[in-house]
């Protein structure tokens, strides 16, 4: 009993000691393995390519196609796919070729094998929280000897990182502007929206900015103004030119002159000739 015990103590430090270790890639006769630091054959070469281990995963092909298998050789994914990599999380991307070259049909699933986006996309980015998801739109304008000729619009989306669907893929462009808002683009203008996918503002602005001190800097036609994180407008879509706000202040210019605001829009310094003025006049206070 003893004996059966110590050998399962063993076992477990040699696995835990196995998962740590680094493996590293060879090739012998055509064929890749893997050996550790001390030249050490740990998987014997029998993959026709071995990519590098990343934490307790690696992409090898095998007839043609990949799989994922763990440092003890142990097939964690199958091999049925064109394409697979390690995303971190136990997630991995996986694809199968489309009929251009180099082109996949992209999906993200668990070391389950379980779905968890389908694989119907051209390219999925991970972020933290969310995928960022991307599909083509083809036209083929000519098809010849050499391949196809092809206009190719670009769509995007949202899936959360269980794979729900937050934002459709039906969007020109889409930014991660801070922690749970997101700014949209489609047909030329753009919307602010929230991580659960609610539209707070409306396709109304030609750009939106970046968030600075609580406050999101927008553009309207040519005019320009402030909204909050929850879309509302707090200083007037009003202004030729606007800076963002550094310290509390920003400045603006509105019918050729410049002017000094606070973040609810009071004036602080108003109606000065020259940017050069305005800004003597800042330093000064």
């Amino acid at each position: 009993m003893k004996n059966s015990f110590f050998f399962i103590v063993n076992l477990l430090l040699f696995s835990l000691d196995l998962k740590g270790q680094e493996l590293i890639n060879f090739s012998q006769d055509t064929l890749w393995g893997y050996k550790d630091k001390m030249n050490n054959i740990i998987i014997k070469p029998q993959y026709q390519y071995a990519r590098k281990f990343i934490e307790n995963y690696a992409v090898v092909s095998k007839n043609d196609s990949v799989g994922i298998i763990d440092k003890k050789n142990n097939v964690i994914i199958p091999f049925k796919y064109n394409y697979l990599q390690y995303l971190g999380d136990d997630k991995f991307m996986f694809g199968y070729r489309t009929k251009y070259f180099g082109e996949y049909d992209m999906g993200i699933m668990d070391k389950n094998s379980t779905i968890i986006i389908p694989s119907q996309f051209y390219y999925i980015e991970k972020r933290n929280t969310f995928y960022k998801v991307t599909k083509n739109i083809d036209t083929i304008l000519e098809t010849g000897e050499l391949g196809d000729l092809r206009s190719i619009k670009s769509l995007h989306g949202i899936y959360d990182i269980n794979g729900r669907e937050i934002i459709s893929c039906d969007y020109d462009y889409i930014r991660e502007l801070k922690e749970e808002l997101f700014i949209l683009q489609k047909d030329g203008l753009e919307a602010l929206y929230n991580y659960k996918g609610k539209a707070l503002t409306d396709f109304i602005y030609f750009s939106i900015g970046d968030y600075v001190e609580g406050l999101i800097g927008v553009r309207k036609e040519n005019k320009c103004g402030f909204i909050n994180q929850q879309g509302k407008v707090i200083i007037p879509v009003q202004y030729d030119y606007c800076e963002n706000f550094e310290k509390g202040i920003s400045t603006v210019r509105i019918n050729n002159k410049f002017s000094v605001i606070d973040k609810m829009g009071k004036y602080i310094v108003k109606d000065v000739n020259t940017y050069e003025e305005i800004k003597e006049i800042v330093r000064e206070k």
